[in-house]
This record gives structure tokens, C-alpha cells and sequence, in this order.
């Protein structure tokens, strides 16, 4: 896939309204395809009844070939993790966050990187508050947005939507676009097929000025809706991104109106109890020094900064494995001296930093505690360690989170040695300590 590639579609024209569906859903060039190593190619392909993807639907977006394709550059990596990676099975909607992330802000940002993302949630606040859950800048100007979701919620998200749109701002363009996602609908269990099946859906929209003479708001029209927690659905979901993206920076041309619609921020809301809490870990570790975590830079009310700003992404190869690893456990050597335990170690919250990019840091310490822990049964057991589900864990589930690490890290050239290793840490995650698991990656050629 050639990034950018808008090159190929620079003089494109945007579609009226009722061609934009046609418009997503057409099929991609042969070089816009992503080129993907044929055995991870081939593993794409399912006949289960509850995830059908045939060969065709994995041929839509990637080409298969003998090297690692492009899943080994940064810039189109994400976007086969977010097809390779299924939805969590359960949990709040923070659970559903790094899933939403990976399958849409990371594609977009992909595939527009001279843009800007914000992220909006102000499920604890008071105030009304018009910023969408996602939004993505060209110039200031918000052209792509979307509301999420969670398994609790109900909300309506389309009306949420619209309702976040007060007034039109976006003459002279005919549409700007958006997407909800809602992870309530299809929850189900089901007894003779022996599977739990936790459905994400999300429906790809396109938001018009309001009618002439009617209610002073603007419409909200569905366009495709697909299924995220199949492989098929998120597989059409990025082909389908892939032709949206090529509308936003038009539409972000054809604006007129003056200044910024969003001042860009990255922050989040607590409970007052909740931020106290994050005051309190995150003095901590400035306290004792800890290298390589993420750092608090301001809480006012119910409202926190965090910094500093990471690149979201998973290391390349083996070399940036190993260099992402050994930051990690410095950080947990000392944390775990506190003692301190992180405990959800897991690829959404481990970032790259910006300025030097052989360093990586630990994100996201909401759920840190210090003993004496209590079980915490909202964790998925894909990604956890099973003792998160038990009153007094300790530094074991962070252990086995970095032994996750690498048995799920999607890079195609880690040796299997290293594979081996991930597996080893995530066994005997109990016995060993974070200078132990160093010691032994060090060890391991």
C-alpha cells in the first residue's frame, strides 16, 4: 500500500449524497492493497460459521506475498493489527476504547497523517459538552467524527450525534462525515453452538445542513454498517476508510468558516475520588524516579492532562521488541519495589515516545494499585493474567502482561526463541520478578 495514498486520488471529486455509499463501497486499486505475508494471509481466511471470511474478502484489502509485506512499516502496521485482533468479550466502555482506537482514529491517522485527532469522554461530567467522542482535524476543521458506545449505555448514538451539532457550520461543503459505534447490540450466549459472541457494530454516516424551513438540525444519514467483531466486518471497515479518507481533506477545502473548531487536547474525566487516586500513583512514581511511564501534568475538578505525547504503535521487529521490553520492566523493577502494580500491561498502553524513538513508555495507570489488591472481574482473560480475577495479586499479573506482550506482538521476524520465551514468563509469571524476566530476554539470543 503506498502511504500516502492520496497521491493516486489528488484530483478526486467529491460525491453527491446519493453516490457516497457507491462511492465507499468500491473496490480498491491493485496498489492501495496492503501487501501481507501469505501465511498471515492465508490465516485470515475462515470457514468457522461464526467468523466466515472467504478469500475474497481478505483478497478486497491485502495482497498476499513471500516477504512481511507491509506489516513490518509503521505506518500500515496498525492497520493489519486492527484486522487480526478481535473485540474484548465484555467490560465497560473504556474496555472498548483501545479497540475503537485501533480499527478507526488509527487508520484515519494512517491514512491522513497531516491531520489532527481528538478524543473526547465526559461520561462523568456535568456540564454539556459538545466535543465528539472522536474527531479528526484537517486545518481545524472537523470533518470526520463519531460517537461510541458502551455495553451499559442507552444512549442513542446517532441522536447524540446530531444533538452535538447545534448549529452548521461547514457552508459550503455538502456533508461532512462520521460514524457511530455501539458495542450493546447481539450481546448473547449461546448454549449448543458453545461460544460467547460480543458484537460491535458500526455504521459509517454522512451529516447534511439541515432542510429549508424545517427544525434548525442537521441530518444524519446512514451509509454502511458493518460488524467489528468479525474479520470480515473489520476488513471491509478499513477498505471502506480507505475511500472515505480520500473525501476529508476536499471537504476541509471547501470550508470557508474562520479559526479552529476544536483547540486539539488530550484529556480525561474522573470522578473528584478517582482523580485523587491518579494524583496519588502518579506522585509516586515522580517521586521514587520511575523512567519510561507517563506523567501527570495537571488535574483540576474531575479533569486530568497526562503526558507526554506517544506514538501508538507496536514495534517493527525484533530489535524494537526488545528495546520496547527492556524499557518496560526498568519501569516495572522499580514500581514493583514500591510496590506498585500497573496491571494492565498490554499493547494499547504501551507507547512509543515521540522525540527518541528507541524509548517506550508505560501509559495509563488508572488501575495501578498497592496491596493488599482486590480481584478485578472486568479485566478480559485474553489480555490479563488469570490471578487479576483474585483478592491479592501482585507483581505476577504485570510479569505475565509483559510475557503477553510478546507472544501477542504481531512483528513477522521474532525469532522463536523470543516466542518461546513470551510463553515461559506468562507460565511462570508467579515466580519470577522484572530483573528476572530482563536477565532472561538479555539472555536470550
Amino acid at each position: 500500500m503506498s502511504i500516502p495514498y492520496q497521491q493516486s486520488r489528488a484530483k478526486i471529486e467529491i460525491p453527491r449524497l446519493e453516490n457516497l455509499l457507491g462511492f465507499i463501497k468500491q473496490p480498491l486499486a491493485v496498489e492501495e492493497k496492503i501487501q501481507l505475508n501469505a501465511d498471515v494471509h492465508r490465516s485470515l481466511i475462515s470457514h468457522r460459521p461464526h467468523d466466515l471470511c472467504m478469500e475474497e474478502d481478505v483478497q478486497s484489502l491485502f495482497q498476499p506475498c513471500d516477504g512481511p509485506g507491509d506489516a513490518k512499516d509503521l505506518n500500515t502496521h496498525g492497520l493489519v493489527t486492527a484486522v487480526l485482533k478481535p473485540p474484548p468479550r465484555g467490560g465497560t466502555e473504556n474496555a472498548f476504547i483501545g479497540f475503537w482506537d485501533a480499527n478507526i482514529r488509527s487508520v484515519i491517522e494512517t491514512l491522513i497523517p497531516y491531520g489532527t485527532s481528538i478524543r473526547n469522554s465526559n461520561q462523568h461530567t456535568e456540564t454539556r459538552n459538545l466535543r465528539p467522542d472522536f474527531g479528526h482535524l484537517i486545518s481545524g476543521k472537523c470533518v470526520f467524527r463519531g460517537e461510541e458506545m458502551g455495553p451499559n449505555s442507552m444512549e442513542d448514538p446517532k441522536v447524540k450525534l446530531r444533538n452535538k451539532l447545534p448549529k452548521w457550520v461547514y457552508s459550503p461543503a455538502p456533508y461532512v462525515l462520521g460514524m457511530l459505534c455501539d458495542s450493546r447490540a447481539f450481546s448473547s450466549l449461546i448454549l449448543s453452538g458453545g461460544y460467547y459472541c460480543n458484537v460491535s457494530v458500526m455504521t459509517l454516516v454522512a451529516i447534511t445542513p439541515p432542510p429549508v424551513g424545517k427544525l434548525r438540525m442537521p441530518v444524519v444519514h446512514d451509509l454502511v454498517t458493518v460488524d467489528l467483531s468479525l474479520t470480515k466486518g473489520r476488513i471491509d471497515n478499513i477498505r471502506h476508510l480507505i475511500n472515505l479518507a480520500s473525501l476529508l481533506k476536499p471537504l476541509a477545502d471547501m470550508i470557508t468558516s474562520a479559526g479552529s473548531e476544536y483547540e486539539p487536547m488530550e484529556r480525561r474525566h474522573y470522578a473528584e475520588s478517582r482523580v485523587q487516586r491518579l494524583q496519588s500513583t502518579y506522585n509516586k512514581l515522580r517521586e521514587k524516579k520511575v523512567l519510561n511511564v507517563d506523567q501527570l501534568i495537571f488535574a483540576r475538578g474531575n479533569t486530568v492532562r497526562l503526558g507526554p505525547r506517544g506514538i501508538a504503535t507496536e514495534p517493527g521487529g525484533e530489535s524494537e521488541l526488545r528495546k520496547c521490553l527492556k524499557c518496560v520492566l526498568e519501569a516495572l523493577i522499580v514500581t514493583h519495589q514500591i510496590p506498585l502494580f500497573h496491571r494492565d500491561i498490554r499493547w494499547s498502553n504501551i507507547v512509543r515516545a515521540v522525540e527518541d524513538q528507541s524509548k517506550w513508555f508505560i501509559i495509563d495507570w488508572e488501575d495501578a494499585a498497592y496491596p493488599p489488591t482486590l480481584a478485578q472481574e472486568d479485566f478480559t482473560p485474553e489480555s490479563h493474567s488469570p490471578a487479576i480475577k483474585h483478592d491479592g495479586h501482585g507483581a505476577e499479573v504485570d510479569i505475565w502482561g509483559v510475557g503477553h506482550l510478546i507472544t501477542s506482538c504481531l512483528t513477522g521476524d521474532i525469532s522463536m526463541d523470543l516466542k518461546a520465551l513470551g510463553r515461559k514468563i506468562c507460565e511462570d509469571s508467579e515466580r519470577l520478578t522484572a530483573r528476572m524476566v530482563l536477565d532472561m530476554i538479555e539472555e536470550t539470543t
